[in-house]
């Protein structure tokens, strides 16, 4: 008896050639929710009636684990205690000497300028971009 490999070989390169295994094509990540961070660069000790330089950087969190910056999204700005007023950076929008709304840029960041009041002790302001992701910047304001 005498094997002829050819068939068995085209036979595999058939099989191979008509599989149904195409190139897997991964689906993008999904945002499934927000990081909102709050930054100064000074310490948490300030005086009265001090500006301070607030910068909020908004990150998507996606479903494979990563985080993108996330533009365009709104962040409602207060003045809690203590007293003090806001003074806008790009993107803001005041709804009261205290209050403000502020947009994110297309690298996540939003700022405004936070004027401690003019009482000593704590102060604070509240960053918000959902009822769920928000951060408080608490400081001691020190008389001069």
């Amino acid at each position: 008896m005498r094997i002829i490999p050819g068939p068995v070989v085209f036979l595999g390169c058939l099989l191979a050639a008509c599989s149904n295994s195409s190139p897997t094509t991964s689906q993008p990540p999904t945002v499934v929710g927000y990081t909102v961070v709050m930054t100064i660069p000074v310490d948490t000790l300030a005086q009265t009636g001090a500006d301070i330089p607030v910068l909020f950087t908004v990150r998507a969190r996606e479903s494979d684990g990563s985080s993108q910056p996330a533009s365009g999204q709104a962040i409602a700005v207060s003045v809690t205690a203590g007293g003090g007023t806001l003074t806008p950076g790009g993107g803001v929008v005041f709804t009261g000497a205290t209050n403000a709304r502020l947009t994110t840029a297309a690298d996540g960041t939003a700022s405004v300028t936070w004027t401690l009041g003019s009482t000593a002790g704590i102060q604070t302001l509240h960053g918000s971009l959902s009822s769920v992701e928000y951060v408080d910047l608490n400081v001691t304001a020190t008389t001069p």
